[in-house]
């Protein structure tokens, strides 16, 4: 009599990560700490200016930030650090979260 392999534990969630040569991505943050509407074009700006990001849009109402960047040029994780330096810059205390990392296909780019 055989026995079967012991089944193997389930896996963790994994974020998606962008893979292909050339692909562009998309990481979307939840941004804390602004007082008003011009912080969301001094966000935005700061996000814009990090090595790698092709643009940055934001929502004042809910304070969520996407970024469109080349995951061969940047880390998502420094939109993080561009949005507590711009609050640093300015004498306030800015912070996000990085809720989710895409990558994008050239038809979510370029829709028919």
């Amino acid at each position: 009599m055989t026995s079967d392999p012991p089944a193997e534990p389930p896996s963790a969630p994994t974020e998606q990560r962008p893979s292909s040569k050339g692909a562009l991505a998309e990481a979307t943050l939840l941004i804390h700490g602004l007082g008003c509407p011009h912080c969301i074009g001094r966000v935005t700006r700061a996000l814009e200016r990090v090595d790698g990001a092709r643009h940055a849009t934001m929502d004042y109402d809910t304070r969520i930030a996407t970024v469109t960047y080349d995951p061969t040029r940047t880390d998502p994780r420094n939109f993080i650090h561009a949005v507590i330096l711009e609050g640093e810059d300015r004498g306030q205390t800015f912070d996000a979260d990085l809720l989710t990392i895409r990558s994008l296909h050239p038809d979510d780019l370029y829709p028919s």
